[in-house]
């Protein structure tokens, strides 16, 4: 069933800090792994395909990372691709969208699912980056 209106399927969050801040924390191995599962309450799960890595022309500015939204009984909902990319000199992005071609022609009860997993899979992944650069910078109060 087609939309009536057009809408953007993408997510975004803001981080309040810096971007090369970020990309220390996740030069870390242990951190957002291929394989990390997250549970999004009782709705579904958020699992990380792979870590984050430099983007191809004409983006290699932004890091992603692909992952997948899934019910809670693991039947998949959206491919999805995060990227994180500098918004300002102190804020980065986060964006979290659906690799399908149309999402719009997905039914009514899969928008509403993949919204509220996306929203919950974009704020778990923001407090996992916000809780390893706390870290990081504990460590290493030197980041520039």
């Amino acid at each position: 069933m087609p939309l009536d209106v057009p809408i953007t399927f993408e997510v975004q969050r803001r981080l309040n800090l810096p971007e090369d801040h970020i990309r220390k924390a996740l030069s870390d191995p242990e951190v957002l792994v291929a394989g990390m599962t997250t549970a999004l309450g009782a709705d579904g799960l958020f699992v990380l395909e792979a870590p984050f890595r430099p983007a191809s022309f004409p983006y290699e500015d932004a890091l992603h990372a692909p992952a997948v939204l899934t019910t809670s009984r693991g039947r998949r909902i959206a491919l999805v691709r995060l990227e994180i990319s500098a918004w300002s000199d102190d804020v980065t992005g986060l964006a979290l969208r659906p690799l399908s071609g149309r999402p719009d022609r997905w039914g009514v009860r899969r928008i509403e699912h993949y919204f509220a997993l996306a929203h919950d899979g974009a704020d778990a992944v923001m407090r996992i980056i916000c809780d390893e650069v706390a870290r990081t910078m504990g460590s290493d109060r030197n980041i520039s």
